[in-house]
């Protein structure tokens, strides 16, 4: 069984391109890919593509959105994901 690197979907025998994100599938990558077992137990996904992720995980690698908390490099204070500008110490993140 053969997963895309990009995006993680399920790819059929002699699959040209991912079903899920259109990326193109080599000969290579399905022999890889088919000796690799999916161990990730986790409910957490990605807010950004939707793709499972670890629970350690800070950042996704299918689409590099940070999922984890982040502090402000001024501060400290614990920020959220998606915040641009600390709202403590207004300084951009």
């Amino acid at each position: 069984m053969a997963f895309c690197e990009r995006c993680g979907t399920k790819l059929s025998e002699n699959e040209k391109f991912c079903s899920g994100c259109g990326a193109p599938v080599t000969p290579a990558q399905n022999t890889i890919q088919a000796n690799t077992v999916n161990t990730n137990t986790s409910n957490r996904l990605c807010k950004t593509c939707g793709k499972k992720l670890e629970d350690d995980w800070l950042i996704c690698p299918y689409c590099k959105a940070e999922t984890g908390p982040k502090t402000c490099g001024n501060c400290g204070k614990q920020l959220e994901a998606e915040w641009v500008v600390c709202p403590y110490c207004r300084k951009e993140v």
